[in-house]
């Protein structure tokens, strides 16, 4: 699981985020940004550690496959990962 980057459909990531889409420039921002997080990922993903690549993809992508759920997102798994990099670096106290 961790070593690939999930499949997200950024279609249901983008108009899902905003409920009774008619806002086109909003969708359209929301598309560009799942995009962007994407194409990073794609990038960096084997140079993020192991253990945050599977965690995040857990919690962003995990039990969300019902028709009811928000979509997972790249934007949400993108700032999970950054956070527990964060985390990491944090001096402990």
């Amino acid at each position: 699981m961790g070593t690939a980057l999930s499949n997200m459909d950024l279609d249901r990531s983008g108009s899902g985020a905003i409920p009774n889409a008619g806002m086109n420039a909003t969708i359209k921002r929301c598309m560009d940004d799942e995009q962007q997080a994407k194409d990073q990922l794609e990038t960096q993903w084997l140079g993020f550690v192991n253990s945050d690549r599977i965690t995040c993809t857990t919690e962003t992508v995990g039990e969300k496959a019902d028709a009811g759920a928000t979509p997972p997102s790249y934007v949400e798994l993108l700032t999970c990962i950054q956070d527990a990099q964060l985390a990491r670096k944090s001096p402990k106290n």
